[in-house]
Parts: structure tokens; sequence; C-alpha cells
């Protein structure tokens, strides 16, 4: 990647307007992702979705919340310079992006997730049985927050592996037909499922605010979720709102 690349995609025009949708702000300017996720505006399976709807849906004033934005913006010269405007790249070079980084990011961190949440549901269901997450007792929450993550993972590897054996290839090697695009719009409604099975972790998980009485296993569980994520909303964002509109 040139280095003029990065800069191409956040230079400022003064164009973020509450027409525009949230998937294509985010295409635009990749770094602002963080910004979304940071007050939980959903920017990947809600991508379709306008600036305008998405204020009104979080009682959020319009323009102010543009005025949010733009004000995020001008501190982007800060930010690190390894953001890729995908919208302007070829398909199979962002099919590629999507394995090595998110595909690869998700096989990482599974197993461990995993570990750590197993491991933190049998240390305090034992120790700390009476402990309060939320409104309910830590022994009747995190069996929950377990059984939530597993249906995540499950979900995950059927829809990596459908993704990695059949759509990817096929579309880089530009044999996108019809059968293909069926498939695509089923990957979109597993993304909304996906979607819908993270905010249920982040709920059972608090919102990832710890309990006082944490340890530094729950603490780490609850950056490894949180990481978790913000990395699949990235990962759903340039699949259902840049590579898959490529192909229809």
């Amino acid at each position: 990647m040139e280095s003029q690349d990065w800069k191409d995609g956040i230079e400022m025009s003064g164009e973020i307007t509450s027409n525009q949708s949230l998937g294509e702000i985010v295409g635009k300017y990749p770094l602002l992702s963080g910004f979304f996720e940071k007050n939980g505006i959903d920017y990947c399976c809600g991508g379709k979705e306008t600036l305008k709807e998405a204020a009104a849906e979080h009682n959020i004033d319009e323009k102010n919340l543009i005025k949010q934005i733009e004000k995020e913006l001008e501190r982007l010269d800060e930010f690190q310079a390894d953001e890729i405007v995908w919208e302007t790249r070829p398909a199979s070079e962002l099919v590629d992006y999507i394995v090595a980084r998110h595909h690869g990011y998700i096989k990482q961190n599974l197993p461990d997730s995993e570990s750590h949440i197993r491991k933190i549901v049998q240390v305090h269901s034992e120790v700390n049985p009476n402990e309060m997450m939320g409104n309910e007792k830590a022994i009747v929450r995190l069996p929950k927050l377990l059984a939530a993550f597993l249906e995540m993972k499950e979900s995950l590897s059927k829809h990596l592996k459908e993704e990695e054996d059949e759509v990817f290839p096929a579309i880089k090697n530009d044999a996108v037909d019809e059968s293909l695009k069926q498939k695509i719009l089923k990957l979109q409604e597993e993304h909304e499922e996906l979607g819908e099975t993270l905010e249920k972790i982040k709920q059972l998980a608090t919102d990832f605010v710890l309990p006082e009485w944490a340890c530094p296993t729950f603490a780490a569980t609850y950056r490894l979720l949180s990481g978790f994520q913000a990395d699949i909303h990235k990962h759903v964002h340039l699949e259902n709102n840049i590579l898959f509109p490529k192909l229809f």
C-alpha cells in the first residue's frame, strides 16, 4: 500500500450528512469505526441505517452527532496510517484481507476466550456463588455467558468454513452467479443473528464493566470478549457494506 492511500480515505471535505448510511460513512472513513463502537452505534449489521435514523434510535441530537463525528475526523492526523479505504480496492484483495486479518483473529482468540470463560464459571461459581453480576448472582449469570459464547463459537465456525470453502474462492475466481448470490444473502442473515448473539454476550457480561470482586482472569476474559465484539463488528462491516455490494 502506498502511503497516499490512507490519506485519500480521511481527507476532510465536510461531506458528512444525516442522510448518509453508517456503512457508507465508515467505508469512506474506516477509522470512525472506533467512534461508533464507543457510542454503541451499530455500523456493521446496521450499516444501511442513515445517520439520522441512528441519532433518533439512540436519542442523540442529529446535529450534535454530526459535530462529534467531524471533531473525531479532525483527530485523524494523530491516528495510525494503516487503514485502507476498501471501497477503492478489488474484491479479491479485500477477501484476502478478511481471511488473514479477521478470520485469523477469530481462530486465534476463540480457544483462549472459551478457556477463560470456563475458568471463571468454575472458580466464581465455587468461590463467589452469591456475588452479584448486574441483577443476577454470578452462579446464575456466568453459565448463561458461557452458553451464549458457545452458541457464537458454533455458528462462527460454520460461517467461516462456508466463506473460505465456497463463497470467497468463487469471488476470487470471478465466478459470482445467482447461486452464489443466494449464499451471500444467507451469510448476511447469519450476520444479523451473530450481531444479536454478540449483544446478548455484552449484556450478560454487564456491558464489560467488571464487578468489584473480579479477579485478574475475570478482567482478562472481559478484555477478550470486548475485543471480539469490536473485531467482528469491523469484519461484518467490511463484508456487508463493502465486499458484498461490489458483487450485486
